[in-house]
């Protein structure tokens, strides 16, 4: 088995699968925890409706000019990423 475990790898899963010959057992960590963070947020009634049109921001703690034309490979558009600094 693998497990994808780095916060990119999930947006190229298929071609990951792809790879192994014969094929292996892919654990989707990002998966995981979007399902477990959907079941939190019905339980505590936080769950947006479903009619509403959802506002996507994407934020990053170094914006730099690679991952920037990276997002635009795995979202096939120019994506708006808003830069956030950490203090550890």
């Amino acid at each position: 088995a693998l497990v994808l475990a780095c916060t990119h790898y999930p947006l190229i899963e298929n071609e990951i699968s792809r790879f192994y010959n014969p094929p292996i057992t892919i654990l989707n960590s990002a998966r995981v925890v979007a399902n477990k963070l959907a079941l939190i947020l019905e339980k505590e009634a936080l769950k947006q409706n479903q009619n509403v049109t959802p506002l996507h921001e994407f934020f990053v703690s170094e914006l730099t000019q690679n991952f920037n034309e990276s997002t635009q490979i795995f979202f096939g558009k120019q994506i708006e990423l808003k830069e956030i600094k950490l203090n550890f």
